[in-house]
């Protein structure tokens, strides 16, 4: 996840490709995994942490 949020504060990629990059095949679950271990959805994280 500290690789997820690298993406997601310093690059314009969207979910769906962090998630790909990170290697979750499936959005939904990459972003369930996010908020479980961040504590924030992965939009949310990236809007505050800019």
């Amino acid at each position: 996840m500290e690789k997820a949020c690298h993406f997601l504060t310093n690059h314009d990629l969207s979910i769906a490709q962090v998630s790909t990059s990170v290697g979750y095949s499936d959005q939904f679950v990459f972003s369930k995994q996010f908020k479980k271990i961040i504590g924030q959805c992965p939009s949310y994280y990236r809007s505050n942490h800019q």
